[in-house]
């Protein structure tokens, strides 16, 4: 809101095209097919999951 209403259409589209990118890196054609693939956490995410009990392992094993 700070920004206004042209900035939330930027950060919108740059989202939509980092997305469009994650599903071709990983041969996802659809929002259902990229959800069942794997997913590797690791540094930050990684340390603050397990941290608080997260067993992260089940991503990978999707």
């Amino acid at each position: 809101m700070k920004h206004g209403q042209l900035a939330l259409i930027d950060e919108i589209q740059k989202i939509h095209e980092e997305l469009r990118l994650i599903m071709t890196a990983v041969q996802a054609k659809t929002l259902f097919e990229l959800q069942k693939k794997p997913l590797i956490i690791s540094g930050d995410t990684y340390h603050w999951a397990s941290q608080r009990g997260f067993d992260v392992s089940i991503f990978s094993r999707r």
